[in-house]
């Protein structure tokens, strides 16, 4: 694999490394603590806060190879866009399952749908 160092990288992607390896520490972080404790809360707030950059953040990278600069995991950011702010209305709604839900998809579909295949193939 040939990996480009940190400091040769674009400031887009520079940022989205930082952001990456905190919000793997939030993310298990937040499964430690007993859920709804003011811990679990500020954990939480803090993890949606980088997830939500993260997906953002993530269309300052572009694939070059790809149609249009956008790459299949571009598709997992609209996901996380879309499922952080429902995990919040759900839990603010007193709907804990549906909140679970939400999180875990954004959780294991943004570690394992994006983190993964980016540590995989790097450079794609």
């Amino acid at each position: 694999m040939n990996y480009q160092p940190f400091e040769d990288a674009t400031l887009a992607v520079q940022t989205h490394l930082v952001l990456a390896a905190f919000v793997i520490i939030a993310s298990l972080a937040i499964l430690i603590p007993k859920k709804g404790t003011v811990l679990h809360k500020v954990l939480g707030r803090t993890w949606a806060v980088i997830m939500m950059g993260l997906a953002l953040g993530s269309f300052w990278i572009n694939s070059f190879d790809m149609p249009y600069g956008v790459s299949p995991i571009h598709i997992l950011s609209v996901v996380v866009l879309i499922t952080v702010p429902l995990g919040v209305y759900h839990i603010r709604n007193g709907n804990v399952r549906k909140h679970k839900r939400a999180m875990l998809i954004t959780m294991v579909g943004g570690i394992v749908g994006a983190g993964l295949p980016a540590i995989l193939a790097p450079g794609r």
